[in-house]
């Protein structure tokens, strides 16, 4: 949905970054709305970034999809959700039944903070070991080692 977020990961693949500014505009929103209501076919949007969750319209955009009977998906670094103004998106994002997925450099604090930067690790443990998981999903190393201590479910 944009290239704005607020981490700048070494390993970004779009060089997402909190000094960018491009983002979806309200109507390539509207337009892919369209194309999911006259294609049956496609039943699950993914929304992803930069941080997705950073976009003006991006609430919109879940309320859209999500009304139209899509499965919406949110790639997520976790760490967006212990911002200022965005600790109420997971919440919101359950009561559509959204999935949260995100992926993890690796278990230890150094994994994270050398690819994610210095104290992202203490910032998405909480999210992820919460009461309130908001169907999170996690992939990577972590997913199968949380799978494997029945640390986590992943369905």
């Amino acid at each position: 949905m944009g290239y704005k977020c607020n981490l700048q990961c070494t390993h970004c693949h779009v060089d997402a970054s909190p000094g960018r500014t491009e983002e979806m505009p309200r109507a390539a929103i509207k337009a892919s709305l369209d194309i999911l209501k006259s294609n049956r076919l496609i039943t699950t949007v993914i929304l992803t970034g930069g941080a997705p969750e950073l976009n003006i319209h991006f609430l919109e955009a879940v309320e859209l999809f999500t009304d139209a009977g899509a499965a919406v998906i949110v790639c997520s670094n976790l760490v967006i959700y212990t911002e200022a103004g965005m600790q109420d998106i997971p919440e919101i994002l359950a009561k559509r039944n959204v999935k949260i997925i995100t992926s993890l450099p690796g278990l230890t604090r150094h994994d994270n903070d050398k690819q994610r930067g210095r104290g992202t690790y203490e910032r998405n443990m909480p999210q992820i070991f919460s009461k309130k998981r908001y169907f999170i999903t996690l992939c990577n190393a972590f997913c199968i080692m949380c799978a494997k201590f029945g640390i986590l479910s992943t369905q």
